[in-house]
């Protein structure tokens, strides 16, 4: 069961409504609020997700919210409210920034590996020895974190999508683009700036997507006195497998703000069904996906996957099997597509089938059409 989530009135958003299902994008312009929500919903994953484990709130609205995420406190008034609901827990944010919560079914709950990927993850391909910064916890240094572990996992070069390029960190630890058709190495913070935003996302995606779940993952120094707690309890059989279910990673969780990010219309295309393939088919683990976009072609590459599982397989010839987008072909009740306007969260799919509609890919072009029409007129009238 997917969890739901109900904002009012925070910030620029006036009312949004949804179900967190496992691929779930969000358009909209420039401080629409996309961001907002982005942020509330990985603020009430990480709280579900602690609440779990410890039984008790680990932090106030102030520490988790406003200083992690960078969430400004006066996005809250009087009218303000958040409503998180999960198999597991129901989470409330009221008004006066209280939160307050249920714990309904702890010992079903499934391990997260949960990750906010800013869209300021460039910036670690240009600053060098990041690594030595440790002022503050955010959202930005927590991906820095992950992304100097993850970087550590990849000293053989990797190829990133369809591109030309391979990625590696040498035994300095730099980050090193090689050229596929020559011997040439550069630094990242050195190449084009879509590849200083696409390699830190795919490098991070793939450590947290595989890598993470092949190792074993060492038990902290309050989980081994758990695990003793536990054995004296239970037995050390019981233990083990209790800890078992409390330490070890069932799936990821992925928020993504502007994957498209310096990239070119194909570009974007093959990272989404990337994306998609990662989420559905890796290690038959089912990562859940979270982006928020600015970019029309993220929605109809979405909509190329969710067609692809509409059709048939049986009325596919092999041409039609061979096309991209039917490895990372979708069901539609595993996808949400929203845009945000004037504050308010507006489901853009077919009721029928779950695509794009019409309307919307009409829309997303018109204005800009329009205008080049109405010049067209002068060019050519009498």
């Amino acid at each position: 069961m997917n969890a739901n989530i109900t904002i009012n009135s925070i910030g620029p958003v006036i009312h949004a409504q949804f179900e967190v299902k496992p691929l779930v994008v969000i358009i909209g312009p420039q401080s629409s609020g996309k961001s907002t929500i982005a942020k509330l919903v990985s603020f009430c994953q990480w709280l579900e997700k602690r609440l779990i484990l410890d039984g008790e709130l680990p932090c106030t609205i102030e520490t988790g919210l406003f200083e992690f995420h960078h969430l400004s406190k006066e996005y809250f008034s009087n009218k303000s409210d958040v409503l998180y609901s999960s198999e597991s827990v129901r989470i409330h944010i009221d008004s006066k920034k209280n939160i307050t919560f249920d714990i309904l079914k702890r010992d079903e709950y499934q391990l997260t590996k949960n990750i906010y990927i800013p869209s300021e993850r460039n910036f670690v391909s240009v600053i060098p020895n990041l690594g030595k910064y440790n002022e503050k916890q955010d959202n930005i240094m927590n991906f820095l974190y992950d992304w100097g572990t993850a970087k550590k996992y990849s000293p053989d070069p990797k190829t990133i999508l369809n591109l030309p390029v391979s990625y590696f960190c040498d035994k300095n630890g730099n980050d090193m683009i090689q050229l596929s058709n020559s011997e040439k190495k550069l630094l990242l913070g050195n190449s084009s700036s879509g590849l200083q935003s696409l390699v830190p996302l795919i490098i991070l995606i793939e450590y947290l997507s595989d890598t993470i779940y092949k190792k074993d993952r060492v038990l902290s120094p309050d989980e081994r006195v758990r695990l003793t707690t536990l054995s004296e309890t239970y037995g050390t059989n019981s233990a083990e497998g209790l800890l078992k279910q409390f330490t070890q990673y069932k799936y990821s969780n992925f928020i993504i703000e502007e994957p498209e990010q310096n990239l070119f219309p194909d570009t974007q295309k093959d990272l989404l069904y990337y994306l998609i393939r990662i989420s559905k088919h890796r290690n038959n683990l089912r990562h859940k996906m979270f982006l928020t976009t600015h970019s029309p072609y993220i929605l109809y590459s979405i909509n190329n996957c969710l067609l692809a599982g509409l059709v048939e397989k049986e009325s596919l010839d092999k041409t039609d099997k061979a096309l991209p987008c039917y490895t990372s072909r979708v069901k539609r009740e595993e996808v949400s597509m929203f845009k945000i306007d004037k504050g308010k969260l507006e489901n853009i799919q077919l009721e029928k089938n779950g695509l794009l509609g019409d309307h919307y890919f009409n829309q997303s072009l018109s204005t800009t059409m329009d205008e080049f029409y109405q010049l067209m007129d002068y060019l050519y009238e009498d």
